[in-house]
């Protein structure tokens, strides 16, 4: 994914600044400040889930500050 390649986590980046400025107005895709989120945050994530790779969640998981529980379900 995105986010692994570049260790960030942003808006999907649609390959040029020209189709980047016509959905985000500006070059670039704009970056999620997930540090930002002073809410309690829970995350489950499936063992089989083909979007869900480990590394994602890993980086996702690192970048919240407020994070109360996790629980991967392995058959799922």
């Amino acid at each position: 994914s995105q986010a692994v390649k570049s260790g960030e986590f942003q808006a999907f980046d649609w390959g040029s600044p020209a189709l980047n400025m016509l959905h985000f107005h500006q070059p670039t895709p704009p970056y999620y400040n997930l540090t930002d989120m002073h809410v309690p945050i829970t995350v489950w994530n499936g063992g089989n889930d083909l979007l869900a790779d480990p590394r994602d969640i890993d980086l996702l998981l690192s970048k919240f500050p407020n994070l109360i529980y996790h629980r991967k379900i392995p058959p799922y």
